[in-house]
């Protein structure tokens, strides 16, 4: 009996010494498939980090001045709009040779991070409050890093594009990305009015769902959101037109 207890031991230790070698070499495959898709987009990743950094010296002026916000959420919502946009890379440099059924899980990934970056077009709201030379540096912050968010959610939206495209034919790719325009200022519209994010989609789809759209039809009291949600998916479709045309 004692024999049997230290075999089985010694096998249980095994089988975990066997997953945790699994484990570890899993890790260093996916550090290795991203680090090879930001590669691949070097010239962008480069841009986007000089971007950032004129973002960051914005708010050093805003940071100093005597008012009570300091805009520092907006590094936030930035690293937020980034992630589909690094996601978007890493698909495009791997996902070409895989079936859709392998990369669907990923692409569902996206789309629920995908609204992050043009949700920083809304983020005017935090105007408020602000006068003279504020109101000024204000406007010039926010719209900065907007434009930056929206830029990054174009050339994200393109490399889905490109990926879906060798999967689909190209009538119902344009649907498709008509419809991912068209959820995503939805997705604004949780994030914005109903204060849900990315996270609650996954933990509780059902409550957020539910109650979105409840709030998405009571334009009394949403209606400037409903607006902002609508222009944002119309001026995501026709910036993809002329992103497409021009690359």
């Amino acid at each position: 009996m004692i024999q049997k207890v230290i075999d089985f031991q010694g096998t249980w230790t095994n089988v975990c010494q066997a997953q945790g070698k699994d484990c570890y070499f899993r890790k260093v495959q996916l550090v290795r498939i991203i680090r090879a898709g930001i590669e691949s987009r070097q010239s962008l990743v480069s841009k986007l980090i000089k971007a950032v950094g004129i973002g960051v010296i914005l708010i050093f002026f805003r940071v100093v001045l005597p008012v009570d916000k300091s805009f520092l959420f907006l590094f936030w919502n930035l690293f937020l709009a980034a992630i589909p946009l690094f996601i978007g890379i890493v698909l495009l440099h791997h996902a070409k040779s895989k079936k859709l059924y392998q990369v669907l899980p990923f692409l569902i990934i996206w789309l629920i991070f995908f609204p992050n970056a043009p949700y920083m077009l809304t983020d005017y709201r935090h105007l408020q409050g602000s006068y003279g030379l504020t109101f000024v540096i204000d406007f010039i912050t926010i719209l900065y890093f907007a434009l930056i968010a929206f830029c990054m959610a174009v050339i994200s939206l393109n490399d889905i594009r490109q990926i879906l495209s060798v999967y689909m034919h190209r009538s119902l790719l344009i649907f498709v990305i008509i419809v991912i325009c068209l959820l995503c200022g939805f997705g604004v519209f949780i994030g914005r009015d109903m204060r849900f994010n990315s996270w609650d989609l996954v933990s509780k789809p059902l409550e957020v769902i539910s109650e979105s759209v409840n709030g998405f039809f009571n334009f009394h009291s949403n209606y400037w959101t409903v607006l902002a949600s609508g222009l944002i998916s119309l001026l995501l479709i026709l910036s993809m037109l002329v992103y497409k045309k021009k690359h």
